[in-house]
Order: C-alpha cells, then structure tokens, then sequence
C-alpha cells in the first residue's frame, strides 16, 4: 500500500527529465486483497518525454473464480484458463518496476494486491511510495468527475474499459495532462501536489521561485486553485514566505495570504515591484 510518509529514496529528488515512470491497473477477481487475485495486469514504462521503455499486458490465471466481478471487467473464468499465473510474469514485471516511479489511477487499490500477491511470494514487493492521477487531478481540475471515465471524457482521452490495457493508456494519456499542468521538477513536487489531506505544505521548486523572486524583486506568474473553484492565472508580488504560506500583491485580487499547496506551478516574470516601506505581516506564524 502506499504509504503518507514522504518519500526518501534518491529518485524521488532526480530532475523529472531524467526519470521513468510505469504507468500500471490491475483487474481483479473482487475487492479483498486477502481472498481475491488479480486477473488482468498492464503496465507501461515510460521516459519524461513520453518514449516507451517497455509494456506488458496480459490476462492472469487467478485461482480463484472470478465470481460476479465479471459484471465490471467481462473477463469470465473460461478466459482465464490457459492464462499465465502471475509468478510467470514477475522477472518482466519487476524490471518494469525497478528505478522507476510507479503511477495510477487509486493506485492504492492496485498496490493493495500487488502487496498481497508478493506476501504468497508470486511476485517482487512494490514499491512503498506511488503516484495517483485520481488526486492529482483533485488538485488541479474543477466541476468534472475524478473517476478514470469521467476524466477521460472531460479531456478527450482514450476511453478506460475495466480492462487492464486500456485503462493504462487512458492513465498515459491523463497523467502527461497532469505533469504538463504542474510542471514539476522532480517527482516530489508532484507526491506534495497530490498530498490533499493533512497540512497545507509547499513544492520545492514553487518555494525555490518565489524566493528568487523576492530577492530579485520581480514578480511571479502562478497559476492557483482553491478546492471549489476552477484555477486562476495571476501575477504575485511575493512580499514575504513564511512556511508554506506566501503574501503580496496578487494581481486584480489585492494583498493575499495564500497557501503554497494550491500554487500549481509558478515562473519567475520579467516585472520589478517595490514592496510595501511599511506593512504589517498577516502571515501565520
């Protein structure tokens, strides 16, 4: 399962450019990790620019009846028959995996069965710490559906099916949306957009620009969005940061107090600006 400690490991921290990703779903015989099998796997490893490493896309022999999960996936247990077990897949599966960020849609329900699937010892451990499109794009999309479907339809993306195959290439296709909406610089800048619940905590490559910024004496071009309502493209004046809150000037809004959290990227902007000789803080301390 993923897990809300931020991650350590080095790659996390790597320019995005230098990185892959695998984009991966599974469909299963139902919804407990603990009695149920994964039926259908896909993955996609992919560079920043989008060149595919490698795929892999295969039914799988569960075990276990595929019972009346068929009515979501279509797949029946006839199918499943000559199907490859899930261990004749791992060495393909773990190389996909291996120094790679791992990416999906509620990725938490398919780490749940992958976790579960290396606990009989059919597969390597996953990794502790994934991405996921779903809250990605609660951080940055407003007045459409989160659900795989309901994304794809709003963006003109290819249709997900409950099948492993193609809800990869819908997640493909959403999650490059995604990173082009956040321009991330590392991967951690974008596990800090998708951390939506708990404390309110800034980017480091948002912090990095509004500090330039503040030395510089010019202002920034942030595209914000508060939970509710749709995203807006503003200039700031950053007048001071204090944890993940920074105050200024923000353009047709007048001096705001706003949380780094809802920055969803940020450029530093050619226009010099003179804070205030005299204002009181109402960053909170």
């Amino acid at each position: 399962m993923p897990v809300e400690t931020s991650p350590e490991e080095p790659i996390w921290t790597r320019p995005w450019a230098e990185i892959d990703h695998v984009v991966l779903d599974v469909e299963t015989t139902g919804t407990d990790p603990s009695v149920d099998r994964i039926c259908d796997i896909a993955w996609e490893r992919r560079d920043a620019l989008g060149h595919v490493r490698a795929r892999g896309d295969s039914l799988v022999r569960a075990g276990v009846p595929v019972g009346t999960s068929v009515d979501v996936h279509r797949i029946d247990d006839g199918m499943l028959a000559d199907a490859p077990v899930l261990s004749s897949l791992a060495p393909a599966l773990d190389d996909a995996l291996r120094g790679a960020i791992l990416v999906g849609h509620r990725i938490a329900y398919d780490l749940a069965f992958l976790d579960a699937a290396a606990g009989r010892g059919e597969i390597a451990p996953p990794p502790r710490h994934a991405l996921d499109t779903k809250k990605l794009a609660q951080r940055c999309t407003h007045g459409i559906s989160t659900s795989l479907r309901g994304l794809a339809e709003a963006f003109a993306l290819p249709r997900p099916t409950h099948r492993a195959g193609p809800d990869v290439r819908a997640t493909v296709a959403l999650f490059d949306r995604l990173v082009g909406e956040l321009a991330p610089h590392t991967a951690l800048d974008l596990w800090v957009s998708q951390s939506i619940e708990g404390p309110a905590r800034m980017r480091d490559d948002v912090r990095e620009v509004l500090e330039r910024a503040m030395a510089l004496r010019r202002v920034v071009h942030v595209r914000y969005r508060v939970p509710g309502r749709a995203p807006l493209e503003a200039e700031l004046e950053p007048w001071a940061i204090e944890g993940p809150h920074v105050e200024g000037l923000f353009a047709g809004k007048g001096r705001k107090v706003l949380r780094g959290d809802r920055i969803l990227r940020a450029s530093l902007g050619e226009r010099s600006f003179v804070p205030p000789a005299r204002w009181s803080s109402g960053l909170p301390r």
